[in-house]
């Protein structure tokens, strides 16, 4: 009781967990505290356009990231993307209502980053969406461009999965 009076007087909250036993399952809860994320955090908060938000963010982080790797300051970066550094500052700060996705892909690509796009049949029982994925966070690994005689998507792993996605291609 000491400590506890040390610290300041226990609250009736406090006290009914401390009497809790702790079950990982979570049984002991009437109900849910956490739900699993849809893995698009617009979606979970059930934001209108929720892919397209998405889309934007991520082209916006791989302009951030870009500027990371290559040691770059706002304004160098504004140089190459031919806009200036509050521009910059409010694309890496995730304000993007201003920005179209078209436009974010021409930044990105203005770094010497390739885009590349994916058109794939919906097989799934839902809306179909729109994904930009980075492919280091891809779980079959990067994908490589068509060559002069390849067609996209021929990785049989890969088929039907639907996704734009944004690859670097050297340096800036």
């Amino acid at each position: 009781m000491a400590a506890q009076e040390a610290e300041g007087p226990m609250t009736a909250d406090m006290e009914e967990m401390e009497e809790l036993e702790f079950d990982p399952n979570c049984e002991y809860l009437e109900e849910q505290m956490f739900t699993k994320s849809s893995g698009n955090p617009f979606e979970d908060f059930g934001m209108v356009d929720s892919d397209i938000l998405l889309a934007k963010a991520r082209l916006a982080q791989k302009i951030t990231a870009v500027m990371r790797e290559h040691d770059l300051t706002q304004e160098e970066v504004g140089r190459q993307l031919r806009v200036d550094q509050p521009t910059v500052s409010r694309i890496t700060r995730g304000q993007l209502s201003n920005y179209s996705i078209g436009k974010l892909m021409d930044l990105v690509r203005r770094l010497n980053v390739d885009v590349v796009i994916t058109v794939v049949d919906n097989q799934e029982p839902r809306p179909a969406h729109l994904i930009v994925r980075d492919p280091q966070d891809d779980p079959l690994g990067p994908r490589q461009g068509p060559g002069k005689d390849e067609t996209p998507n021929k990785d049989p792993r890969r088929e039907g999965v639907p996704v734009a996605m944004v690859r670097s291609v050297g340096g800036c």
